[in-house]
This record gives structure tokens, sequence and C-alpha cells, in this order.
């Protein structure tokens, strides 16, 4: 699949259907209810996973191998007294996509499933949401090749990885999966793999 570009409303779900795997879902710590209203107070840098409602969010949390309960992250900035969220998203047909900056209520509304995670160096952790947003600033498109290899362009995991990196001064996930040849950045990755960053909670 390296080089090649699938282009319109075909390119999320011939991906999907390359990588789905079937491995079973994995259980983990569970809150009451899922809600708007962060159920801990929330820190510039901190990595927040939900699962979303749409097709395109089902097949996407199936690509997770270990734990498809998340098919999309972003990462938290405070911007004045509000929250907000910058991530990398496309369209629901799969021809457009940007890195966004979402109201964190925007972000999180209307989702089963919400987790948020914290880096346990908090210098790095706000280095790491200015990362986040200069690609905001720079309006990095999304990446529909899913190519670590590009950098004018990220998929919603590679830019949370790519800010967690610019923020602790390397790589949090040196050993990586690879899909159909190439080296990527799962959802779930940030759950399981990554030292240094730990659930503050998880609602279901």
């Amino acid at each position: 699949m390296r080089g090649l570009r699938m282009a319109g409303a075909l390119a999320p779900a011939l991906l999907v259907v390359n990588l789905i795997g079937a491995a079973p879902i994995v259980s983990g710590p569970v809150a009451v209810a899922a809600s708007t209203v962060p159920l801990h107070p929330l820190r510039a840098g901190d990595v927040v996973l939900r699962q979303g409602t749409g097709i395109w969010s089902r097949l996407f949390a199936r690509v997770n191998p270990r734990d498809r309960r998340f098919s999309h992250v972003g990462i938290v900035v405070q911007d004045g007294s509000h929250w907000r969220v910058v991530h990398a998203e496309a369209d629901n047909l799969g021809r457009h996509g940007r890195v966004r900056l979402d109201d964190w209520n925007e972000f999180t509304s209307h989702v089963p499933r919400l987790a948020v995670l914290r880096l346990d160096d908090a210098d790095a952790a706000v280095k790491a949401a200015q990362a986040a947003l200069d690609m905001y600033t720079a309006a990095l498109p999304f990446d529909f090749n899913f190519d670590l290899s590009r950098l004018e362009a990220v998929y919603c995991s590679e830019l949370v990885w790519r800010a967690l990196g610019a923020g602790l001064g390397h790589d949090p996930l040196p050993v990586k999966a690879v899909l159909n040849g190439r080296e990527t950045i799962l959802v779930e990755n940030f759950l399981l793999d990554m030292e240094g960053l730990s659930a503050v909670y998880i609602v279901e």
C-alpha cells in the first residue's frame, strides 16, 4: 500500500478493510457514565481518547488488535479559561480533512466512551500541547496515506504521537505496529504502550 493514495469516499473503507484484525476486545477500568464535564481537572497536554458513533469510527476502532474501545485521539490545550482539543479529522466522505481545534464539550459530546491520559512529566506535557497547537496553526491537512514519513500531513494518532515526542524530546513509541509493511501509530498504543503516560480516568 506504500505510495498508494486512495481517493474519495473509498479511502477510509479500503484502508480499514486491509488493516482489520480479529483479536478480541479487552476490558478496562470503567466509570459511571459518559459526560462532557471532566471527571478530573484537565491539564494542558492531556491525551483524550473517544469512541465515535459513526461507521468510520467503528471500523477504525477495529484496526486496534488488542483494545478496540476507542477510535479517535486528540490532545488537550488551554485557551484562557477554556479547554480545547487539537485533533486531526477527516469528513464522513473521506475526501477532506485537517487539524482542528474544538471545544472540549464539542469533542466529547455524544460519545459512548472517553478516556483521559496524562504524562508524568508536567513540563513535557505543556510542550506537547504547544506542539499540537503549532500543527493546528500550520493548518496541516489530514494524511489519507497514513504515512509517518510525510511531515506535511498527519492523521489523528500521528498528531498526538508527534506532539508527545516534541514534548518529551524522544520517541514515546520506539516500537511501532507494522500494517501492510508500514509503521503505524494505533489509538490503543496510547493506553497500552507508551511509558510515562497514565490513565486519569476511563468512562464507559
